[in-house]
């Protein structure tokens, strides 16, 4: 039952432990941390029971040793989206995304693939001469009647089944992602489900579940003079732990349109897409250029966990809620299975600064996070 390999992270008030075996952070407040330590030094189930008895809750106890027992198994290592299909691109139609100067070229064969991947960079597409560009990346999408399937410019291909769009779009993303900044997947410590906006100079980190408000706040500091890092993946270098700038429209939900729409001009002729009966309608705004545009990173120390209230509420800016804003961080990430990116990671953690904020004016939440850059 033992755990081969682990890393640890101590916070404030918590601890961060990274399990090599299943790729897994699991996060502990400090009285609780003693139990995760006699599973470690305890050999057998009997003898983590007997150990943890002083501690007065047999029920947590047992809770954590289950949990940690399925952590002991190892993370499989295939990528079973991954396929050997060869995706032939004769015959197909073209179109080209283009963003500082790098071009990226997508074939597709139908519609409703292009469709998928197009709403979220509709901005980038140029009808530029491409032998006038600095690079070319070619990603290939493919649809059938049961699957869809991407291919990148290494000849890698995935295929996904016709109710798995979102995964198809997310890789999608992130093969933009690597043809902006040329890097390939051991270059990322990973992806976060998260809203970045930066001063030109350095980035917050927007986290939140969906419905939360973050896209809506990040729109809102955008046109305010801030810049849109990213929105929904937020990507993390490990060369440096920045996050990186990947241009993708915001997706703004219909319960947002009414606060968005007047500072957008053609609002109503953005392009719209409805996910489905929880998130409804959306509409996607193309971010406004950088204040540098030729700075493809940031460095991050702000975490803010995002919290927007339809009803009027004091707004509030306050330190802390670690364990909500791991959670919310880590498990809606991808994170490298890469013993050097998992310490890079924690390291990182260790230097940030955790918030919660709570708000219903939208001008005083704009002031609110504006506050962190001066910090």
């Amino acid at each position: 039952m033992k755990l081969s390999q682990t890393k640890l992270l101590a916070l404030s008030n918590h601890y961060i432990i990274w399990l090599k075996d299943s790729n897994t952070y699991i996060v502990f407040d400090k009285s609780n941390y003693k139990y995760f330590k006699k599973f470690q030094s305890s050999q057998t189930e009997a003898t983590y029971l007997k150990d943890t008895a002083h501690f007065g809750n047999p029920d947590l106890a047992n809770q954590i040793y289950n949990s940690l027992q399925v952590l002991c198994m190892p993370a499989s290592q295939t990528d079973i989206n991954l396929s050997d299909k060869e995706i032939r691109i004769s015959g197909m139609k073209s179109c080209v995304l283009n963003y500082q100067q790098y071009c990226i070229m997508v074939h597709y064969n139908t519609q409703t693939s292009l469709a998928l991947i197009a709403s979220k960079f509709f901005h980038l597409k140029t009808k530029v001469n491409t032998k006038e560009v600095k690079g070319r990346h070619s990603i290939i999408t493919q649809e059938d009647n049961s699957s869809y399937a991407l291919q990148n410019n290494l000849n890698q291909t995935w295929i996904w089944q016709k109710n798995q769009p979102h995964l198809f779009q997310g890789k999608f993303s992130f093969e933009v992602l690597n043809s902006i900044h040329q890097k390939t997947e051991p270059d990322w410590i990973g992806t976060f489900h998260a809203t970045t906006i930066g001063n030109g100079e350095q980035a917050v980190m927007l986290v939140g579940n969906s419905g939360s408000g973050k896209s809506t706040l990040a729109t809102l500091l955008m046109y305010a003079g801030y810049d849109l890092v990213a929105d929904d993946m937020s990507a993390m270098l490990a060369a440096n732990n920045h996050i990186a700038v990947l241009p993708a429209a915001l997706s703004i939900k219909e319960k947002a349109f009414a606060t968005i729409a007047p500072l957008v001009d053609n609002f109503e002729d953005l392009p719209q897409q409805y996910i489905n009966g929880t998130k409804g309608q959306v509409t996607y705004i193309p971010p406004l250029p950088l204040i540098h545009p030729e700075k493809l990173d940031y460095p991050c120390n702000n975490l803010v966990l995002v919290r927007y209230s339809q009803d009027p509420i004091p707004t509030t800016l306050t330190e802390g809620a670690e364990q909500t804003i791991l959670q919310e961080l880590i498990t809606e990430s991808w994170l490298a299975h890469n013993e050097a990116h998992a310490q890079s990671f924690l390291d990182w953690l260790g230097n940030v600064s955790f918030y919660e904020l709570r708000y219903h004016n939208n001008t005083e939440a704009i002031a609110a996070v504006g506050s962190l850059f001066k910090k």
